[in-house]
């Protein structure tokens, strides 16, 4: 997670040009058995310099991501040992990123670089 989430921000931080705020805090708990955490992605709003290219765009909106996840750790033992499930939730809110008009091959149209909407994911983990 952590490296995926590092891969996001350098792409965000690529699309936007450096000295943009680009903010990610994760929080999260345990109890017994069960861990969540919840991570927030912000970038803020920036000015651009308005182009033919661009199509006059100035000025770039902030963006607030929340992803979600969950661990629970399966208590036992024989096949229940070493047994966890995970839940992710990407993009919790099911935010579209905000547009960047441009020419610019590193931009994808978004100026976050690449968001596919809400995300629901779901593992089992065994240990053998």
């Amino acid at each position: 997670l952590a490296d995926a989430l590092q891969h996001l921000l350098e792409r965000a931080a690529a699309a936007r040009g450096a000295g943009q705020l680009g903010l990610p805090v994760a929080t999260g708990a345990e109890v017994g058995n069960l861990k969540g955490q919840v991570t927030w992605n912000h970038s803020g709003g920036f000015s651009i310099v308005p182009t033919a290219a661009n199509l006059q765009q100035s000025k770039v909106g902030r963006y607030d991501l929340f992803n979600l996840y969950f661990q629970y750790d399966v208590p036992g033992e024989g096949v229940f040992k070493d047994l966890s499930f995970t839940l992710n939730v990407d993009n919790v809110f099911d935010k579209d990123p905000p547009l960047l008009r441009g020419t610019q091959d590193n931009n994808d149209g978004f100026a976050n670089g690449f968001t596919l909407g809400r995300l629901v994911k779901f593992g089992v983990s065994k240990k053998f």
